[in-house]
């Protein structure tokens, strides 16, 4: 069974208490085929506002898997029962948007939070929890996601800054050898050689005395900058 299905299963079994309530939910379930508004007075409460709106989604209203997007859509055939929607919408603070589609008028909600909040005026409590759920699961691998791809890119750029290092080094030993340096560049330099995933801290701990990872950086970029300055001689 589809979430749409499963909503309108949910809002079925709803019997509202009082008889105004049934005539508005009814009203709104038969709307679709009345040319013009029928009496505002049907529905002036806010439980016969609710009950209406359940009417019209049960005969207009569709839902789209939330696990695979955010979607509600209620379609028209008359333009004043899509502005009414959109009334009753905007009475109880939820931006839902209006298009015209194939000669139907459709009114739309795209985002989580605004669906959450219009299965909360139908009523549907059951669907909006399973609705809940489903939000937490896709916010949580979502979050996840974007940790991986952060530590991928990150991964990504140690890997290609190592590349280079260990060319400027090997530029060096070309020309000049490593013997030429400075002994701290010397022992950065074959430190790096001999690890070459290791992160500048990791560089910093192996060195003796230890140092810190802005000055395994510096002795780095000196290598950069003598190897540079030799190719630029050559």
């Amino acid at each position: 069974m589809s979430f749409s299905s499963k909503v309108k299963s949910e809002l079925r079994l709803i019997v509202p208490k009082d008889t105004h309530c049934l005539h508005a939910e009814l009203m709104g379930f038969l709307a679709g085929g009345l040319e013009s508004r029928p009496e505002e007075k049907l529905y002036e409460k806010n439980c016969c506002k609710r009950a209406f709106l359940r009417g019209v989604f049960l005969h207009n209203g569709t839902m789209t898997d939330p696990n695979e997007i955010y979607n509600l859509e209620m379609v028209f055939r008359h333009s004043w029962l899509a502005n009414e929607v959109m009334r009753l919408l905007i009475q109880f603070e939820i931006p839902g948007k209006m298009t015209e589609r194939k000669g139907r008028y459709v009114v739309y909600l795209r985002d989580g939070d605004d669906i959450s909040d219009f299965l909360k005026v139908l009523g549907a409590n059951a669907s909006l929890l399973a609705l809940e759920d489903i939000r937490v699961v896709k916010e949580v691998r979502n979050r996840v996601n974007r940790r991986v791809n952060c530590e991928a890119a990150n991964i990504h750029k140690t890997a290609a800054t190592s590349v280079r290092q260990i060319e400027d080094i090997r530029t060096i030993e070309a020309r000049e050898g490593l013997e030429s340096l400075p002994v701290p560049l010397q022992e950065i330099a074959r430190l790096r050689m001999e690890y070459p995933e290791a992160t500048l801290s990791e560089l910093g701990d192996l060195l003796d005395p230890p140092v810190g990872k802005s000055g395994v950086n510096h002795r780095l970029r000196r290598l950069h900058e003598i190897a540079v300055g030799k190719e630029q001689e050559t």
